[in-house]
């Protein structure tokens, strides 16, 4: 049942936390302490998550409700609105939008919200451990072959051939439709398979033994 901001504001404080539910998974947490926090509990790839809205009154409902519908129209576009919090936050409001960062992490955001856990986490630790060193602060535009190949072979020097595998595959799927980076044949010994890129079909990331 839909809530009221009358009601929202007469809610006492129990022995213990407690939730009211509004709609479309908006709740009202009433903390022993007696104050009130709005949650977005949603659901992605079978997992329930939840979403912080704010505390009540600095928050009103309409504004949390205003919230709630931000939060689930992404989540109808494929995108984890928790995952996108966390890309604003670490972008900042000044990022370069054109960086190799901003759009990895706008990518991350979009194509692991239906990823398990774990293929998060690998992929994060990824980009955050081996390639955003590296490439981050570089313009899509900018970016070499020669920029791309340092950074796969520096995971590769450190014998995680695994890695260098999986880091070669992130970075392909960044580029496609933004920039398609061409790495010829012989330039990495340990990587032995390639991935022709979609927006050009001339261009490709190859990378073969």
């Amino acid at each position: 049942m839909a809530l009221s901001q009358e009601q929202v504001a007469l809610f006492v404080p129990s022995e213990k936390d407690y939730k009211i539910s509004d709609e479309k998974g908006l709740q009202l947490l009433v903390k022993k302490s007696g104050k009130k926090f709005w949650r977005l509990r949603y659901w992605i790839l079978d997992k329930e998550k939840t979403l912080s809205l704010g505390s009540f009154p600095e928050v009103s409902l309409d504004q949390a409700r205003a919230e709630q519908k931000t939060a689930l129209e992404m989540l109808a576009r494929g995108i984890d609105p928790s995952l996108n919090r966390q890309l604003k936050k670490t972008i900042g409001a000044t990022a370069n939008l054109n960086s190799f960062e901003t759009v990895a992490r706008e990518w991350f955001c979009v194509r692991m919200a239906n990823k398990s856990l774990t293929h998060q986490k690998r992929t994060q630790s990824i980009l955050d451990n081996h390639l955003l060193p590296v490439l981050g602060r570089f313009d899509l535009d900018q970016l070499t072959s020669l920029a791309v190949l340092e950074a796969l072979r520096r995971i590769e020097n450190t014998g995680a051939v695994e890695t260098a595998h999986r880091a070669k595959n992130i970075c392909s799927l960044i580029f496609v439709n933004n920039n398609p980076i061409v790495i010829h044949p012989n330039n990495l010994k340990v990587i032995h398979y390639s991935l022709v890129l979609s927006i050009n079909p001339a261009c490709f990331f190859s990378l073969i033994r």
